[in-house]
């Protein structure tokens, strides 16, 4: 649980540096953010003592040093917003599979279970509904960070790689996209989903938001399973009174 909160904490510390890198046109931020993401990627192997895991540090260390007076020591920046991105629209919308259960209906089913509560099939729709709408999301941010990072300038991903891109952002833009709003509107949407949710189902209790936030982060790491399939639960849901 330490290792996961100390590695969220790093990734957030990446993003600041990435920011300030651009802000600064700092090529020696940038090598320090890109260490820095590669230690958050490689930490729990590295906490395990994998000989791939060291040997991979070393090498990119290397890279980076050879690297940090080069142009294009700017491309690996654009990578973590964009992938991340896209992992967590992955995360939501492979749920939505045939066969499988909606992450958040997973999670709904969790939290009334272990609250003894009976399921709700208005709640259960919601779970599902409210599945698809982060994955579209994350869909979104996604490849709104991709086009601003391809289109960037003076260092953004086409022109690194030698095109003329079709409209020129500055690349200031894409950071305060990619590395500061994004979270801002993550949170918002959190917020604002806490408070709709409320407002929609009066007759349910609800945590206050606080409580939500740390019962979340509680549960959330034993309900997602990435790779095992969680077939809908047979039979039907009867409505509670």
């Amino acid at each position: 649980m330490r290792l996961r909160g100390s590695l969220i904490a790093l990734g957030l510390i990446c993003a600041l540096i990435a920011h300030l890198a651009v802000e600064t046109a700092s090529p020696a931020l940038t090598a320090a953010g890109i260490v820095l993401l590669a230690a958050v990627v490689l930490a729990p192997s590295l906490a395990r003592g994998s000989i791939a895991a060291w040997a991979a540090a070393l090498a990119i260390a290397g890279a980076v040093a050879f690297a940090a007076s080069q142009r294009w020591i700017w491309l690996p920046l654009y990578a973590p917003p964009v992938l991340g991105d896209a992992f967590a629209a992955w995360l939501f919308g492979h749920t939505l599979a045939s066969g499988r259960m909606p992450l958040i209906e997973r999670f709904v089913r969790g939290m009334q279970a272990e609250a003894g509560r009976p399921l709700d099939p208005a709640i259960i729709q919601y779970a599902r509904t409210l599945t698809v709408v982060w994955t579209l999301l994350f869909g979104l941010l996604g490849a709104s960070s991709l086009a601003l990072a391809l289109c960037a300038e003076p260092n953004g991903v086409l022109l690194l790689l030698g095109f003329s891109p079709p409209v020129a952002i500055p690349q200031i833009v894409w950071s305060w996209f990619a590395n500061v709003a994004e979270y801002g509107i993550v949170g918002l949407f959190v917020v604002l989903e806490y408070a709709y949710r409320r407002a929609r189902f009066p007759q349910h209790p609800h945590l206050d938001f606080l409580q939500f936030v740390k019962r979340l982060c509680a549960i959330t790491p034993a309900l997602i399973e990435l790779e095992s399939r969680a077939p809908r639960p047979s039979g039907r849901v009867e409505p509670t009174e």
